[in-house]
């Protein structure tokens, strides 16, 4: 790559200002600390002083991996669900949480097994399941409010009773089962 082009490409550093679009929510750092929000427009900088980063203000949705739990009636089920979310708190977003969507990944993970464990087979048919997702879409928003974000649905996107995993124990020293 030549010079010219590394310099097109980076031009947009070399600027004193920098642009906030109004599908983004703004957070000003001057010398690593004092955090400030901003609002979408124009704001300066001054290199090597502020770090400006930004998130959307928009509603996203992440998908959760497929997890299995098991009731407290012996049966097994496997269910998979997406998170909606919407950043409220561009600081705390940025200061309270290190990598947001992986820790709400694992946060949200660990609270719908929970939640999902402690039910009867009977407790999780289609009818029952609106109600639920209403149920941790509230108690999620709560655990995560510190993060500033809210989320704004929890949605099952698969949920099947499975059979129970056989397990074999193989002998290492015979081979036999």
């Amino acid at each position: 790559m030549n010079f010219i082009q590394i310099f097109l490409d980076n031009i947009a550093q070399l600027m004193p200002f920098e642009v906030i679009m109004s599908y983004h929510h703004g957070v000003r750092w001057t010398f690593g600390k004092n955090p400030k929000p901003l609002k979408p427009g124009i704001h300066w900088r001054i290199m090597g002083i502020h770090k400006i980063s930004t998130v959307g203000n928009v509603p996203e949705v992440i998908d959760l991996p497929t997890q299995s739990v098991t009731t407290p009636s012996g049966k097994s089920l496997t269910f998979s669900a997406n998170i909606g979310y919407i950043v409220t708190d561009p600081v705390a977003h940025f200061c309270n949480v290190y990598n947001f969507e992986q820790s709400l990944r694992g946060a949200a993970a660990i609270h719908l097994s929970q939640a999902v464990r402690l039910k009867n087979l009977s407790d999780v048919r289609p009818e029952q399941l609106a109600a639920m997702e209403d149920e941790l879409r509230e108690s999620l928003t709560k655990t995560l409010g510190g993060w500033g974000t809210a989320i704004t649905h929890v949605g099952f996107t698969d949920f099947v009773q499975t059979r129970p995993a056989l397990r074999l124990y193989v002998d290492p020293a015979t081979k036999v089962l």
